[in-house]
């Protein structure tokens, strides 16, 4: 992994924070390479990657050699939603 340097906060004009910097993980899964069933994995993993264990499963069990899960990613808007329109 690289060393990563966290973006500073975007301010308004008058100060006001509209972004922020936040990390976001990514794991790949490949299910085949598993010591442990499908069903414990989805277990452990749940709590982590706020995905319930059954919809981990259900991914697991999709036939795929890997894929990837990732943190649910996250909007906030200090103001309000009102400044969602301007950020994009």
């Amino acid at each position: 992994m690289r060393p990563s340097v966290p973006r500073r906060q975007v301010l308004d004009r008058v100060g006001t924070v509209l972004a922020l910097d936040r990390p976001v993980f990514t794991l790949y899964a490949h299910p085949k390479l598993f010591k442990e069933p499908k069903e414990a994995i989805a277990e452990k993993l749940s709590p982590l990657l706020k995905i319930s264990p059954a919809e981990l499963y259900k991914k697991f069990n999709q036939g795929k050699r890997e894929f990837e899960l990732r943190t649910p990613s996250l909007k906030m808007f200090p103001s309000g939603s009102t400044s969602c329109g301007s950020m994009g």
